[in-house]
């Protein structure tokens, strides 16, 4: 059996327009605007989700590419960053003074060194560059440092040779610094 309300037995049809209160069993609510259990409660623990981009957080346990490129000053070309780059004192005992992605240096002989990586290339197919400072101010002789495949002592993926000459002669100095990109 079913039960018409359309006002032929004597019960009154109401047609609600507006807002039904809750205390009269309705929402409280004139427009839908979800789908779901109607929320009732006086402080309900609601949980929104995060959609889109998002504008911070914490990466930790993200997955894929995090940066996509790096910017660049001016211009569309890409950048690249330095993979290895260390400053180090060449005299007497050999010591890194600071450093990023280097575990040491390797004195081979008076002003030949091998900066050995902590993480190494992916191939010995990087741009290695070296510089040095002069050992004093009267120093009036040419002074080079040259890093990457010097004879003897090619540069591979783990390690890279850097030599430092005065004047072409093989020689130490106190501050070597030396850089790789890939």
């Amino acid at each position: 059996m079913a039960l018409v309300l359309d006002g032929t037995l004597g019960v009154p049809v109401t047609t609600v327009t507006g807002t039904l209160p809750v205390a009269n069993g309705g929402t409280g609510g004139s427009t839908s605007t979800g789908t779901g259990a109607v929320v009732l409660a006086s402080s309900p623990s609601l949980t929104n989700p995060a959609l889109g981009t998002p504008a911070s957080g914490v990466l930790t346990n993200c997955t894929g590419a995090v940066v996509a490129s790096l910017s660049t000053a001016s211009g569309s070309a890409p950048s690249y960053s330095a993979r290895a780059w260390v400053k180090f004192n060449g005299t007497g005992t050999v010591a890194i003074t600071a450093s990023g992605n280097v575990s040491s240096i390797t004195d081979r002989a008076v002003g030949k060194y091998t900066v050995n990586f902590t993480t190494a290339m992916s191939d010995a197919n990087y741009c290695s560059q070296a510089n040095v400072q002069k050992g004093d101010a009267s120093d009036d002789g040419q002074v080079q440092a040259q890093a990457g495949g010097a004879v003897g002592a090619e540069q591979t993926a783990g390690a890279m040779p850097v030599i430092v000459l005065v004047n072409v002669t093989l020689t130490d100095s106190p501050a070597v610094f030396a850089v790789a990109f890939r």
